[in-house]
């Protein structure tokens, strides 16, 4: 997991829901150093597909062999109610409630849902403010290179960070927050380097 920061856009900001399933919505905060946040929402939505113009399966065909199309339109996406016109039926308008959904042809892709996230707040009018949350696609793992000279060391933090997402990230800077680091020498290593101390010593003429 990953704490990610990012100027503040345009309100409010939008996420696909590829974005969002990776994202944990109660970290999302604004920052600033002169910022009085006042209020947060998160709004799902999905464009309505009520009016589309469809085909359907017609519940009666003039071929009983083959299956049949007609064009309607789409009046109420939850109930799948239909408005079609079919002559071998009827001359005037029939309606299909509860229309199976592999019966129906849609003529444009279907649309996807988005997250819409808003703030109101308070802040100085040049202020720089930063969206921050926590990702669950982006992982890291650390390694410390540890350098050693006569008369100075020197510790070096590498992070080789993945992305477990379906989305390429672009990552501009990155920063790794860490508390105390425990250097640990294993046994056999500790002995060797006290043998080759005690090595001298042991040379020395009596």
């Amino acid at each position: 997991m990953a704490e990610v920061s990012q100027p503040l856009g345009t309100l409010p900001l939008e996420f696909t829901n590829n974005q969002w399933n990776y994202i944990r919505s109660d970290s999302i905060a604004l920052l600033g150093s002169h910022v009085n946040v006042t209020s947060m929402t998160i709004t799902e939505k999905r464009k309505s597909l009520d009016g589309a113009q469809i085909y359907v399966r017609s519940p009666i065909s003039s071929d009983g062999n083959e299956s049949k199309f007609v064009k309607g339109i789409l009046l109420n996406e939850s109930s799948n109610t239909i408005k079609i016109q079919d002559e071998s039926i009827s001359d005037k308008d029939l309606f299909l409630n509860n229309a199976p959904t592999n019966h129906i042809l849609y003529l444009e892709e279907l649309p996807k849902t988005k997250f819409y996230v808003n703030f109101t707040y308070d802040a100085l009018h040049d202020e720089i403010l930063y969206v921050s949350y926590l990702r669950y696609d982006l992982n890291w793992i650390t390694r410390y290179e540890l350098n050693l000279y006569d008369d100075t060391s020197v510790l070096t933090a590498i992070a080789k960070i993945r992305n477990d997402g379906e989305l390429a990230v672009s990552i501009g800077r990155a920063e790794i927050i860490g508390g105390d680091i425990n250097l640990k020498i294993p046994i056999s290593v500790r002995q060797t380097l006290s043998n080759h101390a005690e090595a001298p010593e042991n040379l020395k003429s009596p």
